[in-house]
């Protein structure tokens, strides 16, 4: 039985565990670790919010991608426990991380960007690590990363 607290709804454990996914045993144990937030309690029941819901979801998507429990602790310890906070962590290294698409551009793009496409300045573009040439007046911007 969901109840309402200051406009939001809130969720026994057993409905937060049928929604979520994650079994009422693992909702507790991530409580004991510290994963997961103690409810709110009114008449001796306790409460899930939208916050307990968002940190089920980023623990699920975590060990979905093979991190530990004891290492998803760590990141919500080192960024002050906030969901938020971890997510745009785990979003910047993944950033980081990212596969790039390979960026082709033409001989004559290269010329309309750099107002010049003499060889010399293309061998050195080349030398430097900025182009690769991947075809007949085709060439492949090189990441910096």
């Amino acid at each position: 039985m969901s109840i309402l607290i200051d406009d939001v709804e809130w969720r026994t454990i057993d409905e937060l565990a049928r929604e979520s996914g994650v079994t009422v045993r693992n909702i507790r144990a991530y409580q004991a670790r510290g994963l997961l937030p103690p409810p709110q309690v009114q008449a001796r029941t306790g409460y899930y919010g939208p916050g307990h819901e968002a940190r089920l979801e980023l623990i699920k998507e975590l060990q979905g991608e093979g991190v530990k429990l004891d290492t998803i602790k760590k990141l919500l310890d080192t960024t002050g426990g906030t969901t938020e906070e971890v997510v745009r962590f785990i979003r910047t290294v993944r950033q980081l991380f990212a596969p790039e698409e390979r960026q082709i551009v033409h001989l004559d793009e290269l010329g309309t960007r750099f107002e010049a496409t003499e060889a010399g300045q293309l061998r050195r573009a080349q030398k430097l690590g900025l182009l690769r040439e991947v075809g007949e007046d085709q060439y492949e911007e090189i990441s910096p990363r």
